[in-house]
């Protein structure tokens, strides 16, 4: 999740309720993508060099899954924003 969005470690909140109302931008994205360069980095860092086909595919799953739950966070912080806007337009 972007640490412009909302950070747990640092935000006196954490743990608490509270109401987001940060505007969105333009080129936030709600799903990021991600490099063949980093899934390898991250092969490499959990399996080490001698990886097989199965052990990359388990990578990237749970890389996907990774994402799409921080994808889930971003969304439920921003929803009445995007709402109201999409409303106004």
């Amino acid at each position: 999740m972007s640490k412009w969005l909302y950070d747990p470690e640092t935000d006196s909140r954490n743990g608490k309720e509270f109401t987001y109302n940060l505007p969105i931008h333009e080129n936030e994205d709600l799903l990021l993508g991600f490099t063949y360069r980093q899934i390898m980095d991250e092969v490499i860092a959990n399996y080490g060099h001698n990886v097989t086909e199965k052990e990359i595919r388990k990578q990237v799953n749970e890389h996907l899954e990774m994402v799409k739950e921080n994808m889930e966070e971003n969304l439920m912080l921003c929803i009445d924003s995007m709402l109201k806007e999409i409303k106004e337009a």
